[in-house]
């Protein structure tokens, strides 16, 4: 055929195969099927070697959860005290510095306003007939979609502390730094600084001291050595830091300075007295570190774990690419064997139709012979007995029977000739042979011996 090499559209070879399926007998056979297996709940040791999982990892193939945020700005950007970024409630998305009361800590670890907890709250109690109220409502974070009890959420106190110390060091200046270090923060060029000024809340140089004392407007600033500053702005930040100590809540004077490990809780001297007597309890400063390793460790395998899903989630990108391509091939594979199959169909279709041909030319010339034979006999035997009848009205006896013997053989001739006539009764025998055509009709191809589509014609 002509159309060998031609490439159909995915569509029209998607139509053309279900309308030849079920003619031509192809399936798809799926060689194994593609079903995740359970959880990952621990070390793999078989998927450790070729893990290879990058920093952007953790957001391939889903959604990120800054997502619809202020670009440069996560929801919750604030994981830990040291983590940059401005913390944002996961709800509104208004930082949490900004809002009113004290912000929320997620059972999911993602922080909230309170405000926004409160609303949600109401909204889910205004719409819940449980009896029991609060104790069974949930609010869904719309980051990671976990279901979290308002009961469980508490404090979010990295934050607080974090809006604590900036507020205690935004005149610091940079004092955190070493003595040494401190630049002046007048001069456009960098020079040492020597001394602090109080009233304008910088460290200046001595150059800028001088211009201090000279100038009607500055002259009656404070002027402090620089070593002085920063043990001052160093203490102001310390004491910061220690106003932010937790308070108990039945003794208001009592700082939570020791933590009960029976309870797993912070608690004042009068409370681990008083309700916790019994109980096994440390230091908070003590504790701190036990907790900190604990976390640490548990931290470790919680990552081992994201190594893990990184990995199995890179086995499915990878097998969707195979099955994409393996897809390709098998569809042009496809393409191939329709034309095939439709060439190989043609081909016997033309052999079919000069065999019918070559049949019906053979019997068409037998039928032409034998007409020719049958008009030959009629014309001789119109001529004899129209010869014969005039003879006998018109002859004389002498020579009707001078001319009898001629006469009578010629006329005995043509009774005894054979006139091969064809039986009206038997039927024409020319017909096409399908009794395979069923078979492959239904996908039931013939023996490979054989051909794909065999039609003979009998006659």
């Amino acid at each position: 055929m002509e159309n060998v090499g031609f490439q159909p559209s995915g569509e029209e070879i998607e139509r053309a195969l279900m309308d030849l399926g079920p003619l031509l007998g192809v399936t798809i056979k799926e060689e194994a099927s593609e079903e995740l297996p359970e959880a990952i709940a621990g070390p793999a040791p078989a998927l450790a070697p070729n893990l290879n999982v990058g920093s952007g990892s953790a957001g391939e193939g889903g959604e990120a959860e800054g997502e619809g945020k202020p670009e440069g700005e996560g929801a919750d950007s604030l994981a830990s005290p040291r983590a940059g970024g401005v913390a944002r409630c996961i709800l509104c998305h208004t930082p949490l510095a900004h809002a009113d009361g004290t912000p929320k800590l997620m059972e999911c670890l993602h922080s909230a306003c309170e405000p926004c907890i409160k609303a949600k709250l109401d909204e889910k109690l205004s719409t819940n007939r449980d009896f029991l109220g609060a104790s069974r409502v949930t609010i869904t974070c719309p980051a990671c979609r976990l279901q979290c009890q308002p009961a469980n959420m508490i404090d979010q106190r990295f934050v607080l502390e974090k809006m604590a110390l900036e507020q205690a060091g935004a005149g610091a200046g940079g004092a955190g730094g070493g003595a040494g270090e401190q630049q002046c923060n007048s001069c456009e060029d960098p020079e040492p600084a020597t001394s602090y000024c109080v009233d304008c809340a910088e460290f200046i140089c001595d150059s800028c001291v001088s211009a201090h004392q000279r100038l009607k407007i500055t002259k009656d600033h404070t002027i402090k050595s620089k070593e002085e500053a920063v043990a001052e702005l160093q203490a102001a930040q310390a004491s910061a830091r220690s106003a932010q100590d937790m308070f108990c809540r039945d003794h208001p004077q009592e700082r939570l300075s020791l933590f009960c490990e029976t309870c797993d809780r912070l608690t004042c001297r009068d409370c681990q007295l008083q309700h916790h007597r019994d109980h096994k309890y440390q230091f908070s400063t003590e504790m701190a570190a036990q907790a900190r390793a604990g976390i640490a460790a548990l931290l470790s395998e919680v990552s081992y774990k994201r190594v893990l899903l990184g990995s199995a989630m890179k086995v499915i990108r990878d097998r969707q690419h195979l099955i994409a391509d393996k897809k390709k091939a098998l569809v042009h594979e496809i393409t191939q064997t329709v034309v095939k199959l439709t060439n190989a169909i043609n081909t016997r279709g033309k052999q079919l139709v000069l065999r019918l041909n070559e049949v019906c030319d053979a019997k068409q010339r037998t039928l032409s012979e034998k007409k020719d034979a049958l008009e030959q006999l009629a014309a001789i035997t119109d001529h004899c007995v129209d010869f014969v009848n005039v003879a006998l009205q018109q002859g004389s006896d002498t020579a009707v029977l001078y001319s009898k013997r001629a006469v009578c053989a010629h006329l005995q001739r043509i009774k005894s000739r054979r006139a091969d006539i064809p039986n009206p009764e038997i039927p024409v025998r020319i017909s096409l042979a399908l009794d395979k055509l069923p078979d492959l009709v239904r996908g039931q191809y013939p023996p490979p011996s054989r051909p794909l589509l065999s039609h003979p014609l009998s006659y």
